[in-house]
């Protein structure tokens, strides 16, 4: 049995259920899924526009709770903390877990496939660390891409109806100039297929492709 562990900075149980449909559907292997959450530390991060110290020691932690339940995959799922997970990758690897940011996949496949992406999020802290993801993730292809950062400054926290109105009013005016829209935080999935059929762009959004990486990691495990 894989354990995998969900590392989240704020987020209800409408983002858990997403992730665990998302992994049911590509899993080929038994597993199972925990949840572990701080809501203070996003809204620190947020507050003070980056990750502080404290920020960090408190995502450290939560990694180690996780590797003493025995995870033996770690899914970062907050976007704006993705350079920690990063960070932490080596060490955890040593202990022999895997570490997965949940924006990777995502923004590999979007950097293969486009050239002009507009990169969307409701919080500044998250459209940064996620518009260098996908530079470095066209940077290893040899590919040189044009980002466009989309900030709905203010949707944070917005239902999924009135949070896709918001997306649409931010991405309409670049339409023209964007091949794709890549959605920064996991909490957009909700909107990602009306945002698609109403800008006529691939969108992509981060739990679909998340699950594809931890699935083939996941395979790799029970193959060893």
């Amino acid at each position: 049995m894989v354990k995998i562990s969900c590392v989240h900075t704020g987020a209800g149980a409408q983002i858990f259920g997403t992730m665990e449909a998302a992994l049911k559907k590509q899993m080929t292997v038994p597993f199972v899924v925990t949840h572990i959450t701080d809501p203070d530390i996003i809204s620190k991060i947020s507050a003070a526009t980056q990750i502080l110290p404290e920020s960090v020691d408190a995502l450290m932690r939560m990694y180690s709770t996780c590797a003493d339940a025995g995870a033996d995959i770690i899914l970062n799922m907050c976007s704006s903390v993705g350079e920690v997970a990063e960070a932490a990758e080596p060490l955890l690897r040593m202990a022999g877990i895997h570490i997965v940011r949940i924006d990777n996949r995502m923004c590999e496949l979007a950097a293969a496939k486009h050239t002009r992406i507009g990169v969307m999020a409701t919080l500044k802290t998250t459209l940064e660390p996620s518009c260098r993801l996908l530079q470095r993730c066209a940077e290893k292809q040899g590919k040189s891409v044009e980002i466009t950062e989309l900030l709905a400054d203010g949707a944070f926290g917005l239902d999924a109806t009135q949070l896709t109105k918001r997306l649409y009013e931010v991405a309409a005016p670049h339409l023209e100039t964007l091949d794709a829209i890549v959605l920064a935080q996991n909490s957009m999935d909700v909107c990602a297929e009306a945002l698609a059929e109403q800008t006529g762009k691939m969108v992509y959004s981060s739990p679909r492709y998340a699950a594809e990486e931890v699935a083939e990691i996941a395979a790799r495990i029970k193959e060893c």
